[in-house]
């Protein structure tokens, strides 16, 4: 009897000396930061003057401040930004750069350590005033800050009139604040003729979201009032609209929504 509680004894201990160094592990040594990099057309890639290669580029590194910088090929100009990598999160830069070589437009998604109740987030944008939908909802105009926003990957998409929208899916960290930092290209610098105005509509009452422009049909979302939503095509009874809902696409009575532009 004695031995088996000694074997306990030791057993258990051994398991809290374990436990206690995974502790001091992650105490001492943090874990690594990642960072994804792209860009189009393919460009070189230096962190902290130190080439790590062509876009796209994926990497581990210590938590903290470097700077990026991209070259396109052939060029001795491009796009440089100061930014700090956090443990355990993933920051995203992605850079489009025009005929001429020179920066045009991009993104550049970063945290920083907030309430740890909360999931923040900050957008801005240059042209300012730009439309921010996420998950295809209209959320506001830049600059934005958000505290509602919940755990996880969400899509998040900033558009202006004459301005190229950008749409990036990030993922989102309870206890930090995103940071997203969208410069939009004018639709004549990348020789994008100007199109109509975007829209989106707002429902005036609770609606549901049909599958195709039936009553009949699937019920594929349950919809608020209030939901602002992108528009994309109008039936040809003009009877029902179809919007964008996150990832999805509904359509959902004309007579529930009214229709609003930038």
């Amino acid at each position: 009897m004695k031995n088996i509680r000694r074997f306990l004894f030791a057993f258990f201990l051994v398991l809290l000396l374990f436990f206690l160094s995974l502790l001091v592990f992650n105490f001492f040594w943090p874990k690594k930061a990642g960072i994804f990099v792209s860009s189009e057309p393919k460009s070189v890639v230096f962190i902290d003057g130190e080439k790590v290669g062509e876009t796209p580029v994926e990497k581990l590194l210590n938590p903290g401040e470097v700077i990026i910088k991209l070259l396109p090929d052939n060029s001795e100009e491009g796009f440089e930004t100061r930014i700090n990598l956090v443990s355990g999160v993933k920051t995203i830069v992605q850079r489009h750069f025009n005929n001429q070589n020179t920066d045009s437009a991009g993104i550049v998604i970063t945290f920083e350590k907030g309430n740890p109740k909360k999931t923040l987030a900050s957008i801005i944008s240059v042209p300012e005033n730009a439309q921010v939908l996420i998950d295809g909802q209209l959320r506001g105009n830049t600059p934005l800050f958000l505290d509602d926003i919940s755990p996880g990957k969400h899509e998040v998409t900033v558009m202006a009139t004459d301005y190229i929208s950008k749409t990036i899916s990030a993922r989102f960290y309870r206890g930090y604040k995103f940071i997203a930092f969208f410069e939009l290209a004018p639709r004549t610098s990348l020789g994008v003729p100007k199109e109509k105005d975007e829209s989106y509509v707002v429902l005036k009452e609770k609606a549901k979201g049909f599958e195709s422009p039936s009553k009949t049909s699937r019920v594929v979302k349950s919809l608020d009032k209030g939901g602002s939503y992108l528009f994309l095509e109008k039936s040809e009874d003009g009877k029902w609209y179809k919007i964008k809902v996150g990832e999805d696409s509904v359509w959902v009575e004309s007579a529930l929504v009214e229709t609003k532009s930038p």
